[in-house]
């Protein structure tokens, strides 16, 4: 493993340089594809980020100028088909009826009081009160018109005239009612978000950006997938074989551990989305709808939740970080350069015990197998933690149609830094049994 051998037959050479031939064509392969890859990761994860800030529940449902805007029209609606029946006239007539009992009552004080003060009777405004007090505004005498004057005022307020006024009133308490009604919210990353897009309504941009991300997603996958099988290709090309791996080989793989742990290092693993796919319910006999509402989305790669830990400065989370950055991070990359350093035996550092240890015992003590069965527990985990709370969430919403999705789904990161850590530990195997076959 440490020098290439020489004297070897012809054709084992011949075919160890087409072997090595086409894992460095492998590798070159891995390495342009992982960086586009990378690239396109991180434009369609900020459009899942937009477009779960543009469906977020806050501008929507719990969005008092949303509701505002969907129950004007049905009110409106409602008012415009407005008619007096003859149900609502019976309903009307008691309160009619006291009204004009009422006005009846405050005319005669009204102009009993009128005539008391008119100077110009003189000594004829007291007898002129009390005749018109007993005969002519004789409260008795006056309310057995009552029912017909009733009737009058009920016949008045079916005529169309009357109608069309207590429409545009009603529309006029409506709309100021309407304009009176906001809630203080903060559109101000919702409408950066349409202008990013050049979109001018919401329903637009999510259509567009839902169109570019499941196509994206559709070429995210198989390019995934094409890296994980070129890699497995030149491990088996390097590893399945009677002797031992040369240090040219070992370069070769740990290049393409490297590449693989670049990708699952700054991709993101994980995305947890939770929503309220469609909430609809009856009011007044007229639909309202609401879709797409997102309770919570968050995706991350690792050094993006080792940075979220360091910034909150508690303790126990900066603790945390530490470890997650030592076990992912540090521990893989100082067994990558271990690795150089022993197949080339750099200043003899091949002999050093550090260089040893990460080089060939490290892949047992990095715990990035560890990691990733963390991760996938934690995807199981919220999976059926977000399902369960979805769930009481459709259940508690009697007399609505409530559809919740969890779209929480692991990510190319996650796959990547699998593919790192099955590779790591091959490479690791294939070192320490080839310095046990030289007895180094």
């Amino acid at each position: 493993m440490i020098h290439e051998r020489d004297g070897e037959p012809a054709v084992m050479r011949q075919g160890y340089i087409i072997r090595f031939c086409v894992c460095v064509a492998l590798l070159s392969a891995t390495a342009v594809l992982t960086y586009r890859l990378d690239i396109a990761m991180h434009a369609n994860r900020q459009r899942r980020i937009d477009l779960a800030e543009i469906r977020h529940i806050r501008y929507g449902l719990l969005n008092a100028n949303v509701w505002a805007e969907r129950l004007a029209p049905i009110f409106s609606k409602k008012i415009e088909a407005f008619d007096l029946t003859s149900a609502d006239k019976a309903t009307l007539r008691p309160s009619v009826e006291k009204m004009v009992n009422r006005m009846i009552v405050q005319s005669g004080e009204i102009m009993g009081e009128q005539i008391g003060k008119d100077k110009a009777l003189g000594l004829f405004a007291a007898p002129i009160k009390q005749f018109l007090t007993n005969s002519l505004l004789n409260t008795e005498n006056v309310r057995a018109f009552v029912p017909k004057l009733t009737d009058t005022i009920l016949s008045e307020l079916g005529k169309p005239e009357a109608k069309q006024a207590m429409q545009q009133s009603l529309k006029r308490a409506l709309l100021a009612n309407a304009a009176t009604s906001s809630a203080e919210i903060d559109m101000t990353r919702y409408s950066t978000t349409l202008t990013k897009y050049g979109c001018t309504a919401a329903d637009d941009c999510q259509e567009a950006l839902s169109k570019a991300i499941n196509e994206e997603e559709s070429q995210i996958g198989r390019n995934a997938a094409a890296i994980l099988t070129m890699a497995a290709l030149a491990f088996a090309l390097m590893l399945i074989k009677r002797s031992s791996i040369l240090r040219s080989e070992a370069m070769v793989l740990a290049c393409i551990c490297a590449v693989l742990l670049w990708a699952g290092l700054r991709n993101p693993m994980i995305d947890i989305d939770a929503r309220i796919e469609r909430l609809s319910f009856q009011l007044t006999g007229e639909p309202i709808e609401f879709t797409n509402q997102v309770l919570f989305f968050q995706s991350k790669s690792i050094t993006d939740v080792v940075r979220l830990l360091l910034e909150t400065r508690k303790p126990g989370m900066v603790t945390v970080g530490l470890m997650v950055l030592a076990f992912s991070v540090i521990f893989p990359v100082a067994k990558l350069i271990a690795s150089t350093l022993y197949c080339y035996r750099v200043r003899g550092l091949q002999d050093s015990a550090v260089v040893k240890f990460f080089a060939l015992k490290s892949a047992k003590w990095s715990m990035a197998d560890v990691l990733v069965v963390a991760l996938f527990m934690a995807y199981i985990g919220f999976d059926g933690v977000i399902s369960t709370q979805l769930n009481q969430l459709r259940e508690a919403a009697g007399g609505m149609d409530v559809l919740t999705t969890n779209n929480t789904t692991l990510q190319a990161g996650f796959f990547l830094f699998l593919g790192f850590c099955i590779a790591g530990l091959l490479l690791g195997q294939a070192l320490e049994s080839s310095s046990k076959k030289l007895g180094i």
